[in-house]
Formats: C-alpha cells, sequence, structure tokens
C-alpha cells in the first residue's frame, strides 16, 4: 500500500492538465494556467477587463507567454486568499 504523503498547511489542489491526477495547485509542472484561463473565459468583462495584462486586441499576456503567470494578479489574489505557499518556487538571490 502506497503512503499518502502528510498535506501542507497552504496546499490548494489542482486538476489542471499538468498531471493526469488531482495535484498540489503551483507545484511542479502547475504553474496556475489553467486557473488563469479559466478567470480569463469566465470574467472576458470582470476583473481582466482592467488589468495592464491585457492586450488591446483583448489578449491575456500571461496565457500567450509573454509573462509569468506568478505576474497574474487574479492569481496573485487567489493565491493570497488560500494563504497558498508556494513551495519549490525559486527565491529570490540575496544582495552579497
Amino acid at each position: 500500500m502506497k503512503r499518502r504523503r502528510k498535506r501542507r498547511s497552504g496546499e490548494v489542489n489542482c486538476t489542471c492538465g499538468a498531471y493526469p491526477f488531482v495535484h498540489r495547485m503551483m507545484g511542479g509542472d502547475c504553474n496556475g494556467a489553467a486557473f488563469i484561463r479559466e478567470v480569463f473565459e469566465m470574467q472576458m468583462y470582470g476583473a481582466c477587463r482592467d488589468c495592464h495584462f491585457r492586450t488591446e486586441d483583448f489578449q491575456c499576456e500571461v496565457l500567450e507567454g509573454q509573462d509569468a503567470t506568478t505576474q497574474c494578479p487574479e492569481l496573485q489574489e487567489h493565491i493570497r486568499y488560500h494563504g497558498i505557499k508556494l513551495y519549490g518556487m525559486a527565491k529570490p538571490r540575496r544582495s552579497s
């Protein structure tokens, strides 16, 4: 029997296509793009309307790969609201 690892505080499950199973949001290959795509499609005239990543022809620069998914204001708000901890994300270098 395979043992499951202990759940960490701040984890949110995700069902995007990065893995064929339910996995930790923002972990490994899951970069939040599925969440951003869903929000973008649901909120065509909502929060995405005034987003600074929106192009003139109403495309999302984050979804087009021009900016990192972690820069999306809606994803940042989702991370803050749920208290998601970004385990395994690269930490900024210390200045020497």
